[in-house]
Parts: structure tokens; sequence; C-alpha cells
């Protein structure tokens, strides 16, 4: 609740969840260096049937799990599909009967132009996240929409669980806001489209810490003596720290 006891607008970010998303890409890409560069994956087993069922209408019965055997909500792995690898098996009776190629959904020529149009940036109005960008399709390759240019988005993490699992939706803007993209929550009230910040300036920081006498070094926000990141005692300290 905020001070004057409205709801929010929208839910608040998990900061905390995502710096330890960060942390552990970093740890996992460090380790990679000594090891062969196998990417991390995150393997999601699901029937068609689940896939393709409404979303309005509820999720339709048939797998849909992670590959150690924990299940999911079709609506997030439809989410974890918008931008992703996808392999097609036919199976007959629970038996496959055949295995597609491991394809791209959305191509890496076509993953460049939409970074050149959306600015390589979360395309909610008011979000500069500029990480770990997902390419969103408006309307999902498994109900019939496109990989296409116009039928995708660039949506930081945050604001593409909220497109699927919260029950938001884009749209096209209208009148002065044509071009634009609107986005309306759950309760299908319009959000807010708070301008970007203006991009920081190297040479007036400079100026500010020099008048300020803040002298910045190398050596400033460096911690610790160099030695490899403990991602167990990362993730244990984290923990405690947000209960």
């Amino acid at each position: 609740m905020r001070p004057g006891g409205e709801l929010p607008l929208e839910p608040p970010r998990a900061h905390a969840v995502e710096a330890l998303l960060e942390l552990t890409a970093a740890a996992l890409a460090h380790s990679a260096e000594d090891a062969d560069p196998v990417p991390p994956r995150l393997v999601v087993h699901v029937d068609a049937a689940a896939l393709t069922a409404d979303a309005l209408s509820g999720d339709a019965p048939g797998r849909c799990e992670l590959e150690g055997g924990s299940v999911i909500a079709t609506e997030t792995a439809r989410r974890l599909g918008c931008d992703a690898e996808h392999v097609a098996c036919i199976e007959r009776d629970g038996l496959p009967l055949g295995v597609g190629r491991a394809r791209r959904t959305v191509p890496p020529r076509l993953r460049r132009l939409l970074e050149a149009r959306d600015d390589a940036t979360c395309r909610r109005p008011g979000c500069d996240n500029s990480r770990r960008l997902a390419a969103h399709h408006r309307t999902h390759w498994a109900h019939g929409g496109e990989t296409s240019l116009a039928n995708l988005v660039l949506l930081c993490p945050h604001h593409h669980r909220l497109v699927h699992e919260g029950g938001y939706t884009i749209e096209e803007g209208a009148g002065e806001d044509a071009g634009e993209l609107r986005i309306r929550n759950r309760h299908g009230l319009l959000c807010p489209s708070i301008p970007r910040s203006p991009p920081g300036s190297r040479d007036e920081l400079i100026a500010h810490n020099r008048d300020a006498g803040i002298v910045v070094t190398g050596k400033t926000n460096r911690n610790g003596c160099g030695e490899r990141m403990d991602l167990r005692l990362t993730v244990d300290v984290l923990h405690d720290l947000v209960g």
C-alpha cells in the first residue's frame, strides 16, 4: 500500500532477485572461461495442446514441467518460449516418433533489427533497462503470431513477466501517441507513460566530482583481493539480508 492507502499501479520490482540473477550470470560466465563454453540451459517440456490453449480459458490439460519434473504454469512456458531455442518432438501414446532440429525462436538477424528499432532498451514507457531483454511476441507464436519485427517488442524480465503472468496487455497508441506502445495493467488501467531519464554526461560528472573534491580512481569501487566469487556464500548472505 502507498502512504495514502491506495493500491500501487504496478507491482514493485524484485531488485534483490534481479541482483542475484546478475551475480549468477556473472559467475557462470566467469567459470565458463576455464571450461567448455556451454551456456546454461533451462529445459521445459510442454505439450502442444497446453501451449496453444487460450490463456483466458485457463490452463489446458497436458504436460508442462521443467526438466527435473517441477510443474510450471503454461503462461510461464509461453513467456520462456517467447525468445528461446525450441525443439519439436512428435509422440504417440507417450513414445517419441520423431524429433526436429533445435531452432531459435527469434533468428540472430531479426534480433539485431529488433534491438536497432527499440534502441536495445525495454519498451515499457519509463523503463530504461537494457540487460537480459526478451523478444516478446505480442501475439504468441503458439497462437499463430508471426516471428516478425511488427509482432516483436523488447521487454526486460520484470515487465515481460507482468505481460504474461501478470495479466498486462500491450496496445498501439492513438492520436498524439500513434506509433507508441501503451501498457494496461490487469485491471485495464493505462500505465503512465513516464519519459526515460536523459542520458548522463561523462564530462559533467567529472566536473561535478572535481568541484566537490571527490577523487575517483581505479580502486574507488574495488572490493576484495581479486579472489573468485563464492556463489554459494553470496547466495547465503543475500538470503540472510532479505529474510
